[in-house]
């Protein structure tokens, strides 16, 4: 299985029949993109979404057979008590 944004190949993380996680690579042109998935005797299949400059990330993380949120700040270090996260501007 493949996954690209143009002539691109993305990195993939995980795929099973229902969720692909990959990575957008980090200088992938702001604005409307289209990723397409190819996977050997199926028809391509693809999905278009929008590049924005910041987007803060929630992912699990396991510790010791327990999970956790992993949350990242926009610049992607990580929420921590010491690095709390800032205050939604409303």
């Amino acid at each position: 299985m493949t996954a690209r944004v143009g002539d691109r190949f993305l990195p993939l993380y995980f795929a099973s029949p229902e969720q692909i996680n990959l990575q957008v690579p980090p200088d992938l042109p702001l604005g409307p993109q289209t990723v397409t998935v190819s996977s050997a005797g199926m028809p391509d299949v693809s999905a278009d979404f929008t590049v924005v400059r910041n987007a803060p990330g929630l992912f699990p993380l396991a510790v010791s057979g327990q999970s956790y949120a992993l949350v990242l700040h926009e610049d992607g270090s990580l929420v921590t008590p010491t690095r709390p996260p800032a205050p939604a501007n409303c």
